[in-house]
């Protein structure tokens, strides 16, 4: 590989990696074309000028100490460090695994020193699986493929990556401070600011919701009580962001399943598998809320989602009551921020889990 210690381009566009690229042995191309629908890092399609390892195109994604959208937000760029093990650690998880339609991508070169992962391409039609769902929703046969499917290879996950085989793999990811602290944050740190806004808070939910003040500090009690499991716990290997837009869907010319991509394994951590359980339940649960025409199919996902999941990893009663936890803790801090419906809808869908969460903790402290 003909790298430079440190490009003299500017990554982050797609011109400055053609650039870069184009000073390398392996992969000088055509064309890069930028991709959008993620928000960590800069990543692109590379066309490239000669086939490397029997491929056309390869993805390209780069990493800054920052978000794309958010230069104020510090997202440390060693998180690639995470994703390329994650990568190499499932990849070998799920060789031999001839009835899997689910696969991640292959990491063909990491360049460390510039921050770039180079990796196989999930396919240039493939769809995001929340796309599918809310412009075309598959049918319950596809969706209860889909569900079954990824409920195996998520409990495949939890399950072989307990064995001795990835023992040191699952305690590299227990290192991963930056996801845990991003996974706190983003959810358990919004619960009491989101449904009790003060003088400085930008206020979510209108009407606001009137809760009295001893139901507010149960809430409190329990964003911190879930923010220290997030911190410590180190049961399962996790993928840790385990959502329908990290899920990539090939269908072939008959609209049956080709393959199931499961991308974005920068958050990769050790925890409770009740968070994976509870943000893909709480996802589909948006889509079926906010887009009627999704419910059947987001409904018959989950359920073959879990049975799946069930019959690959034992549930435990603790994994069942923060997969409900969680569940209100996403729909509470992220549906009044990503847009999904107007205020009535919103308002209802954070009303329909509030109970969830001071129930589960206080169960606990019983």
């Amino acid at each position: 590989m003909a790298y430079k210690l440190v490009s003299i381009f500017n990554l982050a566009n797609a011109e400055g990696l053609k650039a870069h690229l184009s000073q390398t042995d392996e992969f000088p191309s055509k064309d890069v074309v930028p991709l959008t629908g993620g928000t960590g890092n800069f990543v692109f399609r590379v066309f490239l000028e000669e086939q490397y390892e029997g491929h056309d195109t390869v993805i390209v994604k780069h990493a800054e100490d920052y978000l794309p959208s958010d230069k104020n937000f510090h997202f440390p760029s060693e998180r690639q460090d995470f994703e390329v093990r994650a990568l190499n650690v499932v990849n070998t998880m799920l060789e031999g695994d001839l009835d899997s339609l689910v696969k991640v991508p292959k990491v063909l070169h990491y360049d460390e020193d510039n921050r770039l992962i180079i990796m196989t391409d999930c396919g240039e039609h493939s769809y995001r699986l929340k796309d599918l769902l809310l412009r075309l929703p598959p049918s319950s046969e596809l969706s209860k493929t889909i569900g079954t499917q990824l409920g195996h290879f998520v409990g495949t996950l939890h399950t072989v990556g307990n064995t001795e085989k990835f023992r040191s793999a699952k305690q590299f990811f227990g290192t991963n401070k930056i996801a845990r602290e991003i996974s706190s944050t983003v959810t358990n740190s919004r619960i009491v600011s989101t449904l009790a806004p003060s003088e400085n808070d930008k206020v979510f939910i209108r009407p606001p919701i009137e809760i009295p003040e001893p139901q507010i500090q149960v809430m409190r009690s329990t964003a911190d009580w879930m923010s220290k499991i997030v911190m410590s716990n180190n049961d399962h290997i996790l993928m840790g962001d385990f959502w329908p837009g990290n899920i990539l869907i090939n269908l072939t010319s008959d609209l049956s399943i080709q393959s199931i991509w499961v991308i974005d394994w920068e958050l990769t951590k050790t925890g409770c598998p009740g968070f994976e359980i509870g943000q893909f339940s709480a996802e589909l649960f948006q889509a079926a809320h906010f887009y009627p025409d999704s419910r059947l199919a987001s409904r018959t996902i989950l359920d073959a989602f879990v049975e799946a999941y069930k019959s690959k990893c034992r549930v435990e009663p603790t994994t069942g009551w923060i997969a409900a936890m969680h569940m209100g803790a996403h729909l509470i801090a992220w549906t009044p921020r990503t847009g999904w419906g107007n205020d009535e809808e919103t308002r209802a869908a954070v009303l329909h889990r509030i109970s969830f969460l001071g129930r589960g903790f206080m169960k606990d402290e019983a």
